[in-house]
């Protein structure tokens, strides 16, 4: 079970149909994920939470929406799959606008956009991207 890809179609799913907020279960690569996607301003908002009685944490994320009540987030698409990984070196990173999209790349210093890691010189596993 691909877990970062049910995540991303949860998350679009949530926005094309205008919900304020979702609740997913934590892991720390689902959760450093978020964080990239909400420096990028894609999401509102990114917390983890336990409940009382339960042993299990939970990731609470906000949606982020425009002026227009447009979701900020539209399409999410996993690149690096279960069945077939794909990995770039830092001189083949494709440049995405800022403001239309980001790629999310796991790389030996962590999780980072695909600009972060073209700057530091460091390739990786192409985890997904978001427009």
């Amino acid at each position: 079970m691909d877990t970062i890809a049910n995540m991303l179609s949860q998350i679009k799913n949530a926005s094309l149909v205008k919900k304020e907020s979702l609740e997913l279960s934590h892991s720390k690569l689902l959760e450093a994920i978020l964080r990239v996607i909400e420096k990028a301003g894609f999401v509102k908002k990114v917390s983890v939470f336990k409940e009382k009685d339960s042993v299990r944490k939970s990731l609470h994320i906000e949606l982020a929406y425009n002026s227009e009540n447009e979701p900020m987030l539209r399409e999410a698409r996993r690149v690096s799959k279960l069945g077939r990984r794909m990995y770039m070196p830092s001189k083949e990173i494709k440049r995405v606008n800022s403001k239309y999209g980001l790629i999310v790349m796991s790389t030996p210093k962590g999780i980072m956009t695909g600009e972060q890691a073209r700057k530091e010189k460091l390739g990786g596993e192409v985890i997904c991207e978001i427009k």
